[in-house]
């Protein structure tokens, strides 16, 4: 069984589409944290240590280290994400 919110993303036609649908759905906020982990994520996969990671992403230590534990939980899928998102 498919999820609802899979089925809308996989109903938009292009990116205008993708982030009305966002908007919709997450809070500003909710937004910024998304791509706050995903950034945390990058820096967390380049090697960086968590001060600096904190530092260049304008978040607590404590944010980063959350980051962390998701990306050592679910590294694999991560790494894949990553390459599309962060390597043009």
């Amino acid at each position: 069984m498919q999820s609802v919110l899979y089925k809308a993303v996989k109903a938009c036609e292009n990116e205008r589409e993708f982030l009305s649908l966002m908007r919709t759905t997450f809070t500003d906020k909710e937004l910024e944290m998304l791509d706050e982990r995903w950034h945390i994520f990058n820096s967390i996969a380049q090697g960086l240590p968590q001060r600096t990671v904190a530092s260049d992403n304008n978040c607590s230590i404590a944010t980063v280290t959350r980051g962390v534990k998701a990306y050592r939980d679910h590294k694999k899928t991560v790494d894949k994400y990553l390459k599309v998102m962060f390597n043009d």
